[in-house]
């Protein structure tokens, strides 16, 4: 079973908004929530579900991703 919680306050706070046996029947939703650019995540059987996310969530993790690769040293040839 999985469930879908959104956030209607940045990511405050989350409310269970719908459950469905199956991810498929809630893509729809999870789009409409994208375009609203609202937060939202899964839970699957009572349990984190990450391998979907809100735009919002996956774009965080990209500018993050990006972030922590440009702060890695770079190697210089001895130069440095």
């Amino acid at each position: 079973m999985f469930a879908l919680f959104v956030s209607h306050d940045c990511g405050i706070s989350y409310h269970k908004e719908c459950e469905a046996e199956t991810l498929d029947e809630l893509r729809s939703r999870m789009k409409e929530l994208d375009d609203s650019m609202l937060r939202w995540y899964l839970e699957k059987d009572g349990k984190g579900y990450w391998e979907e996310a809100s735009a919002l969530h996956k774009g965080i993790l990209h500018f993050m991703e990006r972030a922590n690769k440009s702060s890695e040293p770079t190697d210089t040839g001895g130069l440095a």
